[in-house]
């Protein structure tokens, strides 16, 4: 006959169960492999160890207790092992984990004494070799939550520390309780048992559900930073790292729409290295790459923090200047003409580069970019017909 103790630890065993289901989905689809695989070996060991203790009534007492109580130790543990991989917290101390040994030591001596002369030993003491380090674990995992995890914490954090701490209650509840039991009854056979069962079910629960939720939270975070790397590599050009045509077309529609309404000037270079093929010809592509990004960072050098530098296409480049009119922005233009005369390159073997600038800013009632960037492309021409190394507004 199947005794109610028996019935709730059956039912914990498909409790158990269903979290190892819920795990293994929620893990692996967020790629936590190594720590999902803890979890799942922990899950498994506590759903066994649950089994063994419901039929001790039908197995050999070394099976449902000296190997159901060592796979519980050993589960929870491995448990608290995947969290602290989950949470990113620091292992916990040697002495932990030799206290997890030495208790399921202590369990196989106390069943030789079983069959000696150790029945009244063998009741008292067997909850605390289980007990003690599973509450060291429960302690552990405690202070290393409430020490490395940053505060507002995360629902996660808080179910948990819950966790952890029912699991410290369980255990000191089992422990004493065994102790003020009167003669040899067995632990299993006593009113605290099912107190015992009811709060430890519910730890591993709630510590099955805080490693999702904290791994769904990670999994979210992720895919968002995924989503930002994305957005700027959209909007970065890969060999300069200056903003691309896209980046600057949106900079443009909200610099101007901004330029409207307070009724400020905004200009625009168009900025193209001299002669660039004749240095690809003679140094390389390679060279002509460094070129290029040596020419971003000297023009970069002159810009304000609200300016935006873009790679417009090859060796040419797009200069936004907010609230910036034609003459200082021709200001600009012959700053970093100096600043290229100025500073001789090691690849070219101690040439110099310099650029042909056309300005231009965006007229009263223009409502986009396009047509100030026509003009000062004009300008630019214009710029190279005359010799070059200048700028020249539109």
């Amino acid at each position: 006959m199947t005794t109610p103790l028996q019935s709730l630890l059956l039912f914990g065993a498909l409790q158990q169960s269903v979290l190892l289901l819920m795990s293994l989905h929620a893990w692996m689809s967020r790629g936590f492999a190594a720590p999902a695989r803890r979890g799942l070996l922990g899950i498994a060991l506590v759903v066994a160890a649950i089994v063994l203790l419901a039929r001790r009534d039908t197995l050999p007492g070394l099976v449902s207790v000296v190997v159901a109580n060592a796979l519980l130790v050993a589960g929870v543990r491995t448990l608290y092992a995947c969290g602290y991989a989950v949470f990113g917290l620091s292992p916990p101390p040697r002495w932990e984990r030799w206290t997890a040994f030495g208790g399921v030591a202590v369990l196989a001596v106390l069943w030789w004494l079983d069959h000696s002369a150790g029945q009244l030993v063998l009741a008292k003491a067997r909850p605390a070799a289980s007990g003690v380090p599973l509450g060291c674990s429960a302690f552990c995992w405690l202070q290393r939550l409430s020490g490395e995890t940053p505060t507002p914490r995360s629902l996660g954090v808080r179910y948990a520390m819950g966790g952890g701490a029912l699991t410290l209650l369980n255990q000191f509840v089992r422990s004493a309780g065994s102790l003020a039991l009167p003669g040899a009854v067995d632990p299993m056979d006593s009113p605290i048992a099912g107190f015992a069962l009811v709060t430890f079910l519910t730890s591993t629960l709630l510590s099955a559900v805080a490693v999702i939720l904290e791994i769904e939270r990670r999994g979210r975070a992720t895919l968002e930073l995924r989503n930002e790397q994305l957005m700027v590599d959209a909007s970065t050009d890969s060999l300069t790292g200056l903003a691309n045509r896209r980046r600057l077309d949106a900079s443009g529609a909200i610099e101007v729409a901004r330029a409207r309404r307070y009724e400020w000037p905004i200009a625009v270079l168009l900025l193209d290295i001299d002669h660039f093929k004749t240095v690809n010809d003679r140094f390389g592509h390679a060279t002509g790459d460094i070129v290029l990004r040596e020419v971003a960072k000297l023009c970069g050098a002159e810009l304000r923090g609200h300016d935006v530098l873009a790679r417009w296409g090859g060796e040419e480049f797009a200069l936004l200047l907010p609230q910036c009119d034609l003459a200082a922005a021709i200001g600009v233009a012959e700053r970093i003409l100096d600043r290229l005369r100025s500073a001789p390159l090691s690849v070219l073997d101690g040439g110099g580069i310099t650029m042909s600038i056309g300005a231009a800013v965006v007229a009263d009632g223009e409502a986009a970019l396009a047509p100030a960037i026509e003009r000062a492309d004009a300008a630019l021409y214009r710029a190279k017909r005359e010799g070059r190394d200048r700028a020249i507004a539109a």
